[in-house]
């Protein structure tokens, strides 16, 4: 469900920007997306502390409910990384890697019996 509700935004976008659909970029649409459910589950998690300080002793079932939309947020969250690298729209930029840096590789050598 995350991969479709990508691609249909990525799809209609066009229509509330007014910008045609060649010129939109949809790696920074992915980004935004990304940074929008990462600000969702920290909300989430300050409003289940919230709930937590509040509801002390109190049978609500608020804190519960912060909880399943954490896990939810969470979720797709990790589904859109996961799309994102797959499809090749998010990449690493580390100084460690290897396919970025194969100079810094030390080859393998086996030990040799003396």
């Amino acid at each position: 469900l995350p991969f479709k509700a990508i691609s249909f935004l990525s799809r209609v976008s066009h229509l509330w920007l007014n910008v045609p659909i060649s010129t939109m970029d949809s790696i920074m649409l992915l980004k935004v997306i990304i940074i929008i459910l990462f600000i969702g589950v920290i909300a989430s998690l300050f409003g289940g502390l919230n709930f937590l300080v509040k509801d002390m002793g109190n049978s609500s079932k608020r804190l519960l409910y912060a909880l399943g939309i954490r896990i939810g947020l969470a979720t797709v969250l990790i589904a859109c990384v996961i799309y994102g690298v797959s499809s090749g729209q998010l990449n690493s930029t580390a100084p460690w890697d290897r396919q970025l840096h194969p100079e810094n590789v030390t080859p393998y050598q086996p030990a040799t019996k003396e």
